[in-house]
């Protein structure tokens, strides 16, 4: 759809102005203040109700407002007055519509009025205007990527405080693999000290036995008379003595030097093994943690391998259009924001015109800002895309421009306005009380 009549009057600046549009591009020319800015805001008023609608929409002296838009399949008549708006849209058999604004709000996109908006939108609105579009969402797979990235940061800031305690730990290669236990060694100890007690008690016993014979000797010498009891006495003691010496024959005192140096050195070296396996312990940890950001980093790959799946799946309404992994609009495969003037036209006129199938008006407030050949792309646009683009264009000395002086186009002969009906008409009608 199309407009093919524009009827408003004591619009803003407006007087009274009616418009028979032909062809794809409507220029209004005429002074600045002259009310070209006021046509299209009567458009957008018609269609968007209260939110176009401006703080003061009646113009100064007047007591309504109205417009009627003739969209060929619709026709729209919208009044506002200082105590509400009504508002009344017909279908082509001439019947009401129910819910009027709701029916029209399902015509009239979010960048209708405008094309150029997307141009001029920062880069997360364009991202999120052009996602909407294409019916493209991957916020399912944006929060699964931020939750996985955060989990990452903080297993690899985990990581980093492990390497670190890891490199502080103290290590020895000469350390012994398992803990030397110091109460065998002692008890080895007392067993060795006991045998050496015993020893001594033996060498002794043969010291005396020694000393017992030696004394019968020279008793015999002295104890002639008792000569034979002495030889008794001393072949008893030197059999004594024999049995002493055989039991002293062989014996070996156990070396306990080295046996000390290993219960004083055991504490050191079990030290030694404690820390290693501390050592060990916090090396695994951080192989675990390493694998655990390992598999992070899959993770993401992996959610990144989606969204470019995607969005090479969409269908955007350019060609070289699309939108980044990291979610911004590109061109080329360059930033929107680095496109030529043309491209960015080109591209906002195409979107707008995706994003509005069935009612497509589009509005250029800044027609004088554009060049040649800016004005001759959007005409090629508005042909290739069956639109209808009005244009403000200050400049204009068309011949098929709609001049707008004072209020009127210029030439147009103002007729009383026809009524429109009342809440209490018995139509029946879906009409608005105050917005």
């Amino acid at each position: 759809m199309r407009i093919v009549k524009l009827v408003a009057r004591d619009v803003l600046r407006l007087t009274a102005v009616e418009i028979e549009p032909s062809g794809n591009v409507v220029t209004l020319g005429g002074r600045n203040g002259a009310g070209k800015s006021a046509v299209l805001d009567s458009i957008a008023l018609a269609l968007g109700g209260k939110r176009a609608t401006p703080e003061v929409p009646i113009r100064r002296g007047a007591k309504r407002a109205e417009v009627v838009l003739d969209l060929g399949d619709l026709v729209v008549e919208r009044v506002i007055t200082q105590g509400g708006d009504r508002l009344i849209v017909k279908g082509a058999d001439g019947q009401p519509v129910r819910s009027p604004q709701a029916a029209l709000d399902r015509i009239v996109g979010a960048i209708a009025f405008d094309p150029l908006s997307f141009a001029r939108m920062p880069a997360r609105e364009q991202a999120e205007t052009l996602r909407a579009l294409v019916g493209l969402d991957t916020s399912g797979l944006d929060a699964e990527r931020e939750r996985v990235f955060a989990e990452r940061t903080q297993v690899n800031r985990d990581g980093q405080a492990l390497r670190a305690r890891v490199d502080a730990m103290p290590h020895h290669d000469d350390a012994p693999e398992a803990e030397v236990s110091v109460a065998a060694l002692a008890e080895e100890l007392d067993r060795r000290g006991k045998i050496a007690v015993q020893n001594e008690r033996l060498r002794r016993e043969e010291q005396q036995a020694v000393e017992v014979a030696d004394r019968q000797g020279i008793e015999v010498q002295r104890l002639t008379d008792e000569l034979a009891t002495a030889r008794r006495r001393l072949a008893e003691a030197d059999a004594q003595a024999k049995l002493a010496m055989d039991a002293t024959v062989g014996l070996v005192d156990p070396d306990v030097s080295g046996l000390l140096a290993q219960i004083a050195g055991a504490e050191a070296a079990n030290r030694k093994g404690r820390e290693n396996a501390a050592h060990k312990g916090a090396t695994a940890e951080l192989e675990t943690a390493r694998a655990t950001s390992q598999a992070l980093t899959t993770r993401l790959d992996v959610i990144d391998a989606a969204k470019r799946v995607a969005l090479v799946a969409a269908k955007f309404p350019v060609p070289g259009l699309g939108i980044d992994p990291d979610g911004a609009v590109v061109f080329g495969g360059l930033p929107f924001a680095q496109a030529s003037s043309a491209e960015k036209l080109r591209t906002s006129v195409a979107m707008a015109c995706a994003a509005n199938p069935e009612l497509r008006v589009f509005f250029v407030r800044d027609g004088s800002l554009l060049d040649a050949d800016g004005l001759r792309l959007i005409a090629e646009m508005a042909a290739q895309h069956d639109a209808q683009v009005w244009i403000e264009d200050a400049r204009t000395t068309s011949s098929e421009a709609v001049i707008i002086e004072d209020g009127h186009v210029a030439g147009f002969v103002d007729e009383p306005a026809p009524a429109m009906p009342s809440p209490s008409d018995g139509s029946g009608l879906d009409i608005w009380g105050s917005t």
